[in-house]
């Protein structure tokens, strides 16, 4: 197999976040906005989207890209959140000279590749707020309670509900340790990285002794099992898969697993098939090792295969 990096991305919006209160104890806290004990934070994510060449906070009001954001307090505890696609004119208030962290997940087009209930006005995983209260765009929520509880994990709920794991949408998800407040008005950065690998497959049937296959099945294994149909043409299929959310196998139940594929090297090993849909593994069945932000390229003249996991060198 070959591999070629796929994409490089630098990521920037202008974070500045519009208050509502939820909890009667973080009302309070609120309504006391004047008094000096509370600072106004602002987030500044710098960087562009490749697919695009367009700068995040150039981004118009009502986006079709989805963001959420988490912040704890000093104890580790959620202490406000929100769902946005308009990273205009937002603020969030922070108590000074106190530690806080931050998780920030960005979906591109999330709004036409998420699940959405109507019944309870929630976006799927990983925009579900815990108690799916319905949480409105763009509003910043106060709770120790409700929060984004998915928001770091792997899994992705898109329009079918089928692809839990690598879901093909573009996303990206960040996280700060912790950070103090000071008595100002205070910018931070924070830096998202794209949690996606790509594919690219060229197969070459032309040797086959059978040469009646117009079509090959390729899958990416794992619940929420991802299935492509590619169609043969003069002997050779093509199959290009932009983006495919990561998965850390390692830690892929965690609520916290994207916080272990932020290095620029990262990757994992997935598992494909590929074959006929009478047969799905008739050509190949096993592992393969993908790079976080990089595109697989495989290009193969396939093979009848007698026993799993053969067909592909390294």
């Amino acid at each position: 197999m070959k591999k070629i990096r796929f994409i490089s991305v630098i990521f920037m919006a202008l974070f500045t976040f519009s208050c509502n209160t939820e909890d009667e104890e973080l009302e309070k806290l609120q309504n006391q906005n004047s008094k000096p004990d509370l600072v106004t934070v602002k987030m500044d994510f710098k960087g562009k989207f490749f697919l695009t060449q367009t700068s995040l906070n150039n981004m118009k009001s009502e986006s079709d890209d989805l963001f959420g954001i988490q912040f704890y307090d000093n104890t580790n505890l959620p202490y406000a959140y929100v769902v946005g696609d308009n990273v205009s004119q937002l603020a969030v208030d922070l108590h000074k000279e106190r530690e806080y962290r931050i998780k920030a997940t960005y979906i591109k087009d999330g709004k036409n590749l998420l699940h959405y209930t109507t019944q309870d006005g929630e976006w799927g995983s990983p925009l579900t707020t815990e108690n799916r209260l319905g949480p409105n765009l763009n509003q910043v929520y106060y709770s120790s309670t409700d929060h984004l509880s998915s928001i770091a994990h792997v899994d992705v709920q898109d329009t079918a509900l089928n692809s839990y794991k690598y879901a093909e949408v573009d996303r990206y998800y960040g996280f700060s340790t912790t950070f103090t407040t000071t008595d100002t008005i205070q910018y931070l950065t924070l830096d998202l990285k794209r949690m996606i690998f790509g594919l690219k497959l060229r197969f070459d049937l032309t040797q086959l002794e059978d040469q009646s296959v117009n079509q090959i099945r390729f899958s990416v294994n794992g619940y929420g099992e991802r299935v492509f149909d590619i169609p043969v043409s003069e002997g050779v299929a093509i199959l290009e898969i932009p983006y495919l959310t990561i998965a850390v196998p390692e830690r892929e139940n965690w609520y916290e697993a994207l916080n272990y594929a932020m290095d620029d090297n990262y990757s994992e090993d997935i598992s494909i098939s590929i074959g006929t849909f009478d047969n799905h593994t008739r050509f190949f069945d096993g592992i393969i090792t993908v790079q976080r932000n990089k595109m697989m390229v495989i290009d193969h003249i396939l093979e009848e295969q007698e026993t799993v996991g053969g067909g592909f060198g390294t």
